[in-house]
């Protein structure tokens, strides 16, 4: 599925916010089976992106200065890997809106013309944890954790993990970890800027007969497999 890994630096560049926190990031990547890196600038930002540990489409582009990352499974305009990837590069729109043309389970970071995005799939399904601060970024809970001298446990967020598997909102087990919401889209630089979009579900009401509804749902289903149908 991918990862990533973002960091702001400090002036000094050492420390937990330095290359002695990268390695000890990539480390734990390591660990969790990936062997593939791509070393990330965005603004003030350092890090990496993690490539698929057992293959599959490209998940990350460069061209130039300018590059597209994505952690995840994503798929636009029904198309997926570098052509997705390509197009996506020459038309991403901050704040993004187009999710009629966007699919999938997935961190999306873009970086182009000195501007970096990150915005998650339409219902954050995969999760990014950040501090407090927004300082730090990682689809690894356990590098996210690193990162922190000491860590304390989210009595609420423990609870919620252990009778519903995962935390509710934005929380997680740890105070000092979050996760990036649904409706929460951000700007890394020249500096982070967090905004908040409004995504609408579809709320009109049908009188269609059972059959008709099954079909209808199976053929979106239909379409939203078939670029990963037809790449594999």
């Amino acid at each position: 599925m991918g990862g990533l890994f973002l960091q702001k630096e400090q002036p000094d560049g050492d420390g937990e916010h330095g290359a002695a926190g990268l390695a000890q990031a990539r480390a734990q990547f390591g660990r969790h089976g990936f062997t593939r890196f791509n070393e990330i600038e965005a603004g003030r930002f350092r890090g990496f992106h993690a490539e698929p540990a057992h293959g599959g489409p490209d998940s990350f582009l460069r061209r130039g200065k300018d590059f597209v990352a994505v952690a995840g499974t994503l798929a636009y305009d029904g198309l997926i890997g570098a052509p997705a990837l390509a197009r996506l590069l020459d038309e991403f729109r901050f704040p993004f809106t187009d999710w009629d043309r966007l699919a999938g389970e997935f961190i999306l970071l873009v970086h182009r013309a000195g501007e970096s995005f990150l915005i998650t799939d339409f219902f954050a399904a995969f999760h990014l944890y950040h501090d407090d601060a927004d300082t730090l970024f990682s689809t690894s809970f356990l590098a996210a954790a690193a990162c922190f001298e000491r860590v304390d446990f989210d009595p609420q967020g423990v609870y919620e993990f252990a009778f519903n598997v995962f935390p509710t909102g934005n929380d997680s087990v740890l105070k000092q970890l979050k996760r990036l919401g649904p409706r929460t889209q951000l700007q890394l630089s020249p500096a982070v800027k967090r905004i908040s979009v409004t995504k609408k579900l579809p709320a009109e009401s049908s009188d269609m007969r059972l059959e008709e509804r099954i079909e209808r749902s199976a053929a979106q289903l239909r379409s939203v497999f078939r670029p990963f149908v037809e790449s594999y």
